[in-house]
């Protein structure tokens, strides 16, 4: 029935979504027992460069994955790229969380980021493809309300772990596998429950599945049409382009340059820097993550009862306003006991993710699939996929070498330069 292929359709999204939170959201918890664990490994070299590599490997992974998939939902098709993601995601966590050498661990993270950045791919575009118009909107939701839902998952987790103090050097052996649980859910729909994407199908010219597209036939035919348009890069930088492109582009350098990544892989160690001990740095990252996730799920149910640009602006000066608080505190308050500013870095932190995701977290691919016309919105998407992922492996990288080892505090005014910037830009 349709209904049944709803639910199919959205599971498909929800399991994706959740491994892509999962394998990203581990990262804040499991940094500190890595270091503990690898003690002598990672004390010999700079602490901060180790501390991103671990961090951003998944990252990179992900970039390589989510910008070559293309050619794997090209020609093995939505279905068959769902189930080789899986596999690389299930094999690859089982291998990471065996090792006991840290180049190791870092080199099967990176494989685990390619199994995520295809799956994102591949199970956004089969939803896309497979379902009726009227119902796209909150299929394709359920993708990022689930990858908040996952990084909450990740930190509560984490959290339980450390209550264990036999577990300390060795939780993030376990934190590692948690991604292999809706990995293996998904493989296994993905082989008895999800048909071939009948778009793809009609490409390649090899007729229907047993199981149809819950698109009709007008809405099938309009975006066979879209895939046969003029399109190519010398279109979007056309003279009457430029415009939206660069709107494109400031958009896709604040979506990661004002700091959201920064704070979610290194929520854990944020806090304690700020002053609070170990044990409450995870339990308010707990709390953090829930905020994340009910702030996007209110955003998005929302999201069409009022204008894109009020909301972005709105969003914009929450978070440029956080971000300057942010720096204040570090800056006030460095390497200081638990009190007062403490407490005020943790109300910002919950009220900048509702800002963030106000704006540039939910709106920012709405926006940018409406504004570009349809001949040139695979490359536009494509271009701000590329920033996207660049400077998400940049700052999760070089956020803890700057944070920790030369700017410290600081680092947050970077953010909030990027915030007002973009803010006075709109």
């Amino acid at each position: 029935t349709p209904w049944t292929e709803l639910v199919w359709l959205l599971s498909v999204n929800t399991l994706g979504g959740l491994i892509f939170g999962l394998s990203t959201g581990v990262s804040s918890g499991s940094t500190q027992s890595l270091e503990d664990d690898f003690n002598s490994t990672i004390s010999n070299g700079n602490s901060g460069v180790m501390t991103g590599l671990i961090t951003s490997s998944v990252i990179l992974g992900a970039a390589i994955g989510s910008l070559s998939s293309s050619v794997f939902v090209d020609k093995l098709g939505r279905k068959k790229s769902v189930l080789f993601s899986t596999l690389i995601v299930i094999l690859f966590c089982a291998l990471a969380s065996s090792m006991f050498n840290i180049i190791a661990i870092i080199i099967f993270r990176v494989c685990i980021g390619f199994g995520v950045g295809l799956s994102s791919v591949a199970c956004t575009l089969y939803c896309s493809e497979m379902s009726p118009s009227v119902k796209r909107g909150r299929v394709g939701s359920a993708f990022q309300i689930f990858i908040t839902f996952g990084i909450f998952l990740a930190y509560v987790f984490t959290f339980f772990f450390t209550l264990d103090e036999s577990l300390n050097d060795s939780s993030w052996r376990y934190l590692f596998l948690l991604p292999i649980v809706p990995s293996l859910f998904l493989f296994v729909i993905a082989i008895f429950k999800m048909p071939e994407s009948s778009v793809w199908l009609d490409r390649k010219n090899t007729g229907p599945e047993e199981y149809p597209t819950m698109m009709d036939e007008e809405e099938r035919s309009l975006v066979l049409k879209g895939g046969e348009q003029q399109r190519g890069w010398r279109y979007l930088v056309a003279k009457r382009n430029l415009p939206i492109l660069a709107t494109a582009v400031v958009l896709s350098c604040a979506n990661q340059l004002t700091g959201i990544n920064a704070i979610i892989y290194y929520v854990s160690q944020l806090f304690e820097q700020a002053g609070f001990d170990t044990t409450k740095s995870n339990a308010l990252s707990v709390v953090v993550g829930f905020d994340n996730f009910v702030a996007t799920l209110v955003v998005i149910l929302f999201i069409d009862r009022y204008g894109r640009r009020p909301l972005l602006l709105i969003g914009l000066a929450i978070v440029t306003i956080t971000l300057l608080t942010i720096t204040l505190v570090f800056v006030l308050n460095d390497n200081s006991p638990e009190g007062a500013w403490t407490w005020v870095y943790f109300g910002c932190v919950m009220v900048y993710q509702i800002g963030f995701e106000m704006g540039l977290g939910c709106l920012f691919w709405v926006i940018v699939v409406e504004i570009f016309p349809d001949s040139v919105k695979d490359e536009a998407t494509g271009l701000c996929n590329v920033i996207q992922w660049s400077l998400n492996l940049a700052v999760s990288f070089l956020f803890p070498v700057f944070f920790n080892d030369l700017i410290h505090g600081y680092t947050f005014l970077l953010f909030t330069g990027f915030g007002a910037f973009t803010f006075c830009y709109m």
